[in-house]
């Protein structure tokens, strides 16, 4: 070979029949002295006048939900590794949220750039009104059985926070309660497998069933965090509502 320079191929497509988004890169030794070597996307095995010395694809598959009671939407994104079809990682995201959300996914080991992600993230917008929706009707997206596991997960999560030094138990007008900050509440919903519950929904109906103590017209409460310095979202869970806490040494709670 002659002239070999290293040049990066990439690109992201949408299979329209399978539903999902392609995401490849490939780094490859190309011999620019051949009139034939060109910038090829293809997954294909390389010419002679390239070399493949990196490969990196994943499939994103997308589906969106929408809730009958509000038309309000999510979506399942499911990544497979493109090359070995192991699954990779599962999330729920929204369209507001769409760019934090593909991120999160570099904790399942979907590790690209962040420009690949919003370019990803720019793909899946174009192509948005093509993917599948579901219909989900809110008596059927969460089961009591799945209501009871979320708060027994709630409630280990509470003691995990204990014993790593974090007391979230706090009091609102004398009832006691325990102080998840939203983001991390949402955080643990989404990396369980109760990530495909619209968390709206889940807020609502923990609400409705007296297991958290919300703000007027809200589905969290605002509280000022002291370390901080400024005001916080949480979710105020009433203390009847965790069950499985173990037995925990006594502390003040916090107004």
């Amino acid at each position: 070979m002659g002239n070999l320079i290293k040049t990066r191929f990439k690109g992201i497509f949408f299979d329209k029949d399978e539903q999902y988004f392609l995401y490849d890169q490939q780094w490859k030794l190309v011999d620019e002295s051949q009139p034939e070597a060109s910038a090829s996307t293809e997954t294909e095995i390389p010419n002679e006048t390239e070399k493949l010395i990196s490969h990196i694809s994943f499939k994103f598959y997308v589906k969106r939900q929408k809730f009958h009671e509000t038309n309000k939407e999510q979506q399942i994104i499911t990544v497979y590794d493109g090359l070995s079809g192991v699954l990779m990682g599962q999330i729920t995201a929204t369209v507001p949220t769409l760019t934090e959300d593909l991120l999160s996914l570099r904790e399942y080991g979907v590790v690209i750039g962040r420009s690949d992600f919003i370019s990803l993230k720019n793909c899946i917008e174009k192509y948005y009104n093509e993917i599948l929706t579901e219909i989900i009707h809110e008596e059927q997206s969460i089961s009591d059985e799945e209501l009871k596991n979320i708060l027994t997960m709630i409630g280990e999560y509470i003691s995990e926070r204990k014993s790593d030094g974090y007391d979230l138990k706090a009091s609102v007008k004398g009832e006691i309660c325990y102080n998840i900050p939203v983001k991390e509440f949402q955080d643990l919903i989404r990396d369980s497998e109760y990530a495909h519950i619209n968390l709206m929904e889940l807020k609502k109906q923990l609400k409705r069933q007296g297991y958290t103590i919300c703000s007027t017209g809200r589905y969290d409460r605002t509280v000022h965090n002291s370390a901080m310095g400024k005001a916080e979202k949480v979710m105020s869970f009433s203390q009847k509502a965790i069950t499985t806490l173990p037995e925990l040494p006594e502390t003040e709670a916090k107004e």
